[in-house]
């Protein structure tokens, strides 16, 4: 499943640095904007047994992407087991290693970014990625009510391809200050880009999914923004790694969910609900943690798939829909699809990639299509 993931980062190596500045160089409104924008999202499960009894079971950050209320967050942001509850949480719930999403979220931001955040507004899931992983995505949509405030701030996409080693950043977003008694502000800090991940070997791909910073990124502002010194998203901070120079943080870059966020923000509710199962083709049982990959209407896996290879740069003109398998191998892709034949490629830990041509076939006049997808396992 991680490796999949990999496949669909879609940055592009950078070809020529930009011509770097100061830190100090951002302007000031660009910043409070960075501040009002870039939200804290609170995930709570329902207890079992209870209809109202609710749980947090963790805190991230988010970043404001329209004046429609969507948002950009990381998919360990959405995904839990029970078993991570129970060990980060201490409760008496049973112990379950399952995936599960979050049964909601509930959304604050920074109306004076001196103060602690208030509420704005209930999400919704749209779209989610791999959890810890390189496409670690996850598009969350407020549900807007005649009591929701406006949508005021945003912050506009910037292109993380033109980046380059030295250039100046900020990271925003809303840490972990439990261990001082007190909730956070959002914060930002301001740091370098440092390094670059390189691309998987043998796939043919020239991307940079990812590059290091020496901003600090800590508990609680992953899923939050970075920033260039023009006040552009250019990617979303994530996770840090402990080495020799100590704790080291690492942002997925923007162009890597240009993808994911184009297909949820522009398809929206038209169409009709798809979803289905993924299975072992030899014991019938449920996948859990499939990635289901649809492609555009009238797309065929010919074209992003050459010669057993996936061939990135057409994957990321034709990708409309990507969902996880869950409990029982069920997966629910995150938005409706309107009329037409969809192609789709299924791929999962320890089994063989499938990649079948015009198997979700929408007429527009169904209630809810269900599709039964195989895997063969690994020998």
């Amino acid at each position: 499943m991680r490796s999949f993931s990999r496949l669909l980062a879609l940055t592009v190596l950078l070809l020529t640095p930009p011509v770097s500045r100061a830190a100090e160089d951002i302007s000031r409104a660009d910043l409070e904007n960075a501040l009002h924008s870039t939200v804290l999202i609170q995930a709570y499960v329902k207890l079992p047994g209870s209809d109202t009894a609710t749980l947090t079971i963790g805190e991230g950050s988010g970043s404001v992407l329209n004046s429609e209320g969507w948002i950009l967050t990381n998919a360990h942001n959405i995904l839990y087991t029970w078993s991570e509850v129970n060990e980060e949480q201490d409760t008496l719930l049973p112990f379950d290693d399952t995936l599960r999403t979050a049964d909601g979220w509930l959304v604050y931001y920074a109306d004076d970014p001196k103060r602690l955040p208030v509420y704005l507004c209930e999400a919704e899931l749209r779209s989610c990625g791999t959890r810890r992983s390189l496409m670690d995505f996850a598009v969350l949509q407020c549900k807007t009510t005649s009591n929701s405030p406006p949508f005021r701030y945003w912050l506009d996409l910037g292109n993380s391809d033109e980046l380059a080693p030295g250039q100046d950043i900020y990271v925003v977003g809303y840490p972990d200050f439990s261990d001082v008694g007190a909730g956070a502000t959002v914060t930002s800090w301001n740091g370098k880009v440092t390094n670059f991940v390189p691309p998987e070997e043998g796939t043919g791909s020239s991307s940079n999914p990812a590059f290091g910073t020496s901003a600090t990124i800590s508990n609680g502002n992953s899923g939050g923004a970075a920033i260039d010194l023009d006040g552009k998203l250019i990617g979303v901070p994530t996770f840090g790694r402990r080495g020799g120079a100590g704790m080291h943080g690492y942002v997925l870059a923007i162009n890597s969910a240009k993808p994911m966020i184009d297909e949820a923000v522009g398809t929206r509710d038209e169409g009709v609900p798809v979803g289905g199962w993924v299975t072992d083709g030899a014991t019938g049982r449920g996948i859990i943690g499939a990635v289901v990959v649809v492609l555009k209407a009238g797309a065929s896996c010919s074209e992003v798939v050459r010669g057993g290879v996936l061939d990135h740069e057409a994957l990321s003109r034709n990708i409309l829909a990507n969902a996880m398998s869950l409990v029982d191998g069920r997966f629910d892709i995150p938005h409706n699809l309107p009329a037409g034949s969809y192609s789709v490629i299924v791929a999962a830990k320890d089994y063989l990639p499938s990649a079948q041509d015009g198997v979700v076939r929408v007429t527009g006049t169904e209630g809810k299509i269900d599709v039964a997808l195989e895997l063969a396992p690994v020998r």
